[in-house]
């Protein structure tokens, strides 16, 4: 509680007490974070932030998404298109804070390339990958799309080992490829 003494030649007066109260920006204490999950399964976001006044607005791949405004954003039967960058906009009285980014790693159809004794790595990647093909078996072409589908790279395999460059935003990307008449694809992270 403070108060104002004013003092002059013919004496002094005390106001009433006033209750100074100090907000600060909102704090986020635990960050969203990556997660990695099968088709179709549910997941769960969460923030734990502190401020006066708390709202949230969670954002995928930068664009709001309309209701999501609670500190926990949960999707239902994940899809390839849920794939993807996710943060949260907090607000408070005295302003603003955005959280990191989380990533929604989708697994798809991860068993295919182990059955046909397939290797890509690194995952995650900066610029590049490397597939490592065994003998006999025949691969053509490796098409790397983003996850609205948009291809972003396409390359044609001629030995068993190759190093393919890629040269785009961090994200999630699926590598795409018909092994023996058959079409699978695994989700790989850009850092």
């Amino acid at each position: 509680m403070y108060a104002c003494i004013a003092t002059n030649g013919f004496g002094h007066s005390t106001s009433n007490s006033a209750l100074l109260t100090i907000y600060s920006e909102p704090v986020i204490n635990q960050q969203p974070i990556n997660i990695e999950a099968l088709l179709g399964e549910d997941v769960v976001f969460n923030v734990d932030a502190v401020g006066e006044n708390l709202t949230y607005q969670w954002k995928f791949e930068d664009q709001e998404l309309f209701g999501e405004n609670e500190a926990t954003l949960t999707i239902l039967a994940i899809e390839p298109e849920d794939a993807g960058n996710y943060n949260v906009v907090i607000n408070s009285d005295c302003g603003e804070v955005i959280s990191q980014t989380a990533i929604l790693s989708i697994i798809t159809n991860i068993n295919e390339y182990e059955k046909y004794g397939i290797e890509i790595f690194p995952n995650p990647a900066t610029d590049f990958i490397n597939i490592n093909v065994p003998k006999n078996t025949e691969i053509k072409e490796v098409t790397i799309t983003n996850i609205t589908g948009q291809t972003i790279s396409k390359t044609n395999i001629y030995q068993q080992n190759t190093k393919i460059y890629i040269n785009t935003k961090p994200g999630v990307y699926f590598v795409n490829m018909k092994i023996n008449d058959k079409f699978v694809n695994l989700p790989i992270i850009i850092n």
